[in-house]
């Protein structure tokens, strides 16, 4: 990016406490989640496409905006592989830390709207002690979302007794031990499958640090981000597809049933 182009956004981007790009690759992001999620490029090409695509998400936004704090048709950047996992695992529960504006929830939302269209009902349990955070979603997801204003150390535990997640996506800022506890907790409530992002990439080892020991499967995908100044740290992964007995009793005392899951993610597509 020209220092011409940075002088540019510092004086006419509202984004100056958080930043919304593309990634520079869109197709190495395809094939990451093709990977990492066991499905063929071309469904996760088509779940891009959907999102890009999708009318009602954009009227949401704009109106919903906020034009001295958010741009016109924000980036989703990352957020779109957010949206892959929860239209293909068809989560009965999304749990997300770190809400801010509330483009994120606002994409999970509607992937949760789009499955409740083809029969598979979920919910999103999001945490931000923010008192402003989530301003960005529309009012008519509020009957599937829940949102704590509390930190996740705070809150999440309660909240997520006697639950599983199908996703958990940790989107707070970045702090080995924090996000530590959060996956520890995740792994605890996880659905059979259950996927594990980390916003916040190689910024801190914690998912890295605990699949290893847990053996899980690990993914992370380092990118540039597109015309912007912001050098992202990627994205991370884990994929529990049985989280087990030994690691809920090993890792939280309080875990949920699998009653509370929708019948388990199973691709059939082959590579």
């Amino acid at each position: 990016m020209s220092r011409r182009a940075v002088v540019r956004y510092v004086l006419w981007s509202p984004e100056l406490g958080d930043y919304s790009f593309e990634p520079a690759d869109r197709h190495a992001l395809i094939e990451f989640a093709s990977r990492a999620l066991n499905v063929e490029a071309t469904r996760v090409r088509e779940l891009f496409d959907e999102l890009d695509s999708d009318e009602q998400l954009r009227r949401d936004i704009d109106e919903r905006r906020r034009p001295t704090l958010l741009d016109k048709n924000p980036p989703v950047g990352q957020r779109r592989l957010w949206y892959v996992v929860a239209r293909l695992i068809r989560p009965a529960l999304i749990v997300e830390t770190g809400v801010w504006y509330g483009l994120g929830s606002a994409v999970l939302l509607r992937a949760l709207e789009r499955n409740a269209d083809e029969g598979y009902e979920g919910r999103l349990l999001a945490f931000d002690p923010d008192p402003t955070a989530g301003w960005l979603v529309h009012p008519r997801h509020h009957p599937r979302w829940t949102l704590v204003r509390d930190t996740a150390e705070a809150g999440l535990e309660a909240h997520l007794h006697g639950k599983l997640a199908g996703l958990f996506v940790v989107d707070t800022p970045p702090a080995y031990e924090r996000e530590r506890r959060q996956f520890e907790l995740a792994v605890a409530h996880a659905a059979s499958p259950a996927v594990l992002l980390a916003s916040n990439g190689s910024q801190t080892a914690a998912l890295r640090d605990l699949c290893r020991e847990y053996s899980l499967a690990y993914h992370h995908l380092p990118y540039e981000s597109a015309d912007h100044f912001y050098t992202a740290p990627g994205v991370s992964l884990a994929v529990v597809r049985d989280a087990g007995s030994r690691l809920r009793s090993t890792l939280a005392p309080s875990y949920g049933s699998d009653e509370d899951a929708h019948p388990p993610w199973n691709p059939r597509y082959v590579r």
